[in-house]
């Protein structure tokens, strides 16, 4: 085991089977490569940003990195789980520490080979514009809090999450591949909004979106409320959303691409929800044992057409509410 107050990293590798312990600034200012079994844990200020165009650290050979201070990965470099020689590697962001995502690079989190696994269980902040992704191999679980503080942060792999996401105003955080259960405990918060864009999205706890004002958005893949959740506003461009809780719409809910409404909750909407699709004979389907209620103003449009159990089948219910307005707008036969 070593312990070092000061370390520069500006190439080669740092290994062994020993236990590292940075005290102080741990500064790597080129590419480099974190390997071997010992574990890493940085306890002062580190901080990832060569000179050198797309820079990358790479973390191999079962390598287990444990950030207790403040990490920051910037310049336009990014960290490299795998690269080349793969092994299970593991980077945790302590309760006490902080891990800035400041890169200008599109996947600041990146994967080669191997197994890779980030855990959070402190904080997490994405500090600049544009989208950024951590890599679809990478299981990201959240124990902590992610701040989205600037463009989109795009999770593209799986995990499981007991923590809470913080998106501010005119930010994006995208759910975009892998299975990700927010659990107990975990939550989105702020302006911004919540985007499912490929991901099966399992949430089984309480997800207030319409007390926080997050918009919840859903493009492809599957977003299954397993818990009771009331959201602003929804917007639907395709993909499915089900699951077993009830779910209300307060505010606008803008069906524009073929969609899929199942799964056992009830649907309550409130607000305006308008099916009107750029496609040729858009529809929305119910199926699943899916119950619809309207207590705003549903309306049909362009040549579009709500499908009652497409393709599963189930019994299929839509109610317009002794205070709702179904319009059938629509130019479809």
């Amino acid at each position: 085991a070593v312990s070092v107050g000061k370390l520069n990293l500006s190439g080669g590798t740092l290994g062994g089977t020993g236990n590292v312990t940075t005290t102080g600034a741990f500064n790597i200012t080129g590419p480099s490569t974190l390997s071997g079994t010992g574990t890493l844990t940085t306890q002062g200020t580190t901080t990832v940003n060569m000179g050198a165009a797309t820079g990358n650290l790479n973390l191999i050979g079962g390598k287990t990195w444990v950030n207790e201070g403040t990490l920051t990965v910037g310049g336009d470099d990014y960290i490299y789980f795998g690269y080349s020689s793969g092994g299970s590697n593991t980077l945790t962001n302590a309760a006490t520490g902080t891990l800035n995502l400041s890169s200008t690079y599109a996947t600041p989190l990146n994967f080669y080979t191997g197994t890779a696994t980030l855990n959070n269980a402190g904080t997490l902040n994405q500090t600049v514009s544009g989208t950024h992704n951590a890599h679809g191999s990478i299981a990201f679980n959240n124990t902590g809090t992610v701040n989205v503080d600037a463009g989109t942060l795009s999770i593209d792999g799986g995990g499981t999450d007991t923590g809470l996401y913080a998106v501010d105003a005119g930010t994006t955080l995208d759910f975009a591949g892998g299975t990700r259960n927010l659990n107990a405990g975990s939550n989105v918060t702020g302006l911004g909004s919540l985007t499912v864009s490929g991901a099966t999205v399992n949430v089984n706890n309480l997800l207030d979106l319409s007390t926080s004002g997050t918009a919840l958005n859903v493009s492809a893949g599957t977003l299954n409320l397993n818990s009771a959740v009331s959201v602003g506003k929804l917007n639907l461009s395709g993909g499915t959303l089900g699951g077993t809780g009830n779910v209300t719409t307060t505010g606008a809910f803008n069906i524009t691409g073929y969609s899929t409404l199942t799964g056992s909750g009830q649907l309550t909407t409130q607000g305006a929800t308008t099916i009107d699709m750029g496609v040729t004979n858009g529809y929305v389907s119910l199926t699943g044992g899916k119950t619809w209620v309207n207590e705003g103003t549903l309306t049909v449009g362009g040549d579009d057409f709500i499908y009652f159990g497409v393709s599963t089948g189930g019994s299929n219910v839509l109610t317009n509410a002794a205070g709702g307005t179904l319009n059938l707008s629509s130019a479809n036969a």
